[in-house]
């Protein structure tokens, strides 16, 4: 009973860990760089018919919910760090249990 009670906390703490930690961080400085460089296109343009006008408003996104960023960087790493506790403390957890029943 006690290694069930175990194995359900430590997969809760394991979810727990991966949700938390999958979060997002994102770049806070803004720089701008003028440069020479330029932008060519190939080929002809022929549009199908005549073009509808541009719409009057633009829908933005709501408040809670944010687009991807330049130089978002997700942090994976503690989740692995998260998973190697837990994989140490299982393991030396079952070591433990091993002695005592050789015993």
């Amino acid at each position: 009973m006690k290694r069930k009670i175990w194995i359900v906390i430590s997969c809760l703490l394991g979810i727990l860990m991966v949700a938390i930690t999958s979060t997002s961080s994102y770049a806070s400085s803004v720089q701008s760089t003028e440069t020479d460089g330029t932008i060519r296109f190939t080929g002809r343009y022929e549009p199908k018919g005549t073009p509808d006008p541009p719409p009057t408003g633009i829908a933005k996104p709501l408040a809670g919910d944010r687009m991807p960023q330049t130089n978002t960087v997700n942090q994976h790493h503690w989740v692995w760090l998260g998973w190697l506790v837990i994989g140490l403390v299982a393991t030396v957890d079952a070591k433990k249990k091993y002695q005592e029943h050789k015993k």
